[in-house]
């Protein structure tokens, strides 16, 4: 019983004084949220985003409802979708490097998938939302989706 009582405090010592080092990683989180669609134009999906333990922030959208053989970008924005559905401008910063977002090109039936790697975590405080463009020409907003952390 000695011998049991004298590892396990040495292996409790031993714990505590390894140097007191802390892992700076983000804790891995995720969000997701249904993308509603905003006008007569409009596409619907919904996102998935997953922050990793290396630091990267992997989102997928998957759109339903897109233009067959158009080019639909998205990026993921901090804060919330405009109330209402009349709001077609992007609201909120940009989250990430745009160019790290490839367009949506739905197929013949609308729909369309694409998965971005941001180098910045999501602040797992913060609030976000994903929006849909019309076009690469046609900035407006056609689909927006509140992203609702997962704990």
């Amino acid at each position: 019983m000695l011998r049991i009582l004298s590892i396990g405090s040495f292996l409790l010592l031993t714990g505590c004084a390894s140097g007191g080092e802390t892992d700076s990683r983000p804790i891995p989180g995720a969000w997701s949220g249904d993308i509603q669609s905003l006008g007569a134009e409009g596409h619907a999906g919904f996102a998935t985003v997953t922050l990793m333990p290396d630091g990267e922030t992997r989102a997928n959208l998957t759109l339903r409802g897109g233009s067959a053989g158009g080019r639909h970008p998205w990026h993921i924005h901090a804060g919330l979708c405009p109330s209402g559905d009349a709001e077609s401008t992007p609201v909120g910063p940009e989250v990430g490097d745009p160019e790290a977002y490839p367009v949506l090109e739905p197929n013949d039936t609308g729909n369309a998938s694409a998965t971005a790697v941001l180098s910045v975590p999501l602040d797992p405080d913060a609030e976000y939302h994903v929006d849909v463009h019309q076009s690469e020409d046609v900035p407006a907003v056609v689909g927006c989706g509140d992203l609702q952390r997962s704990f």
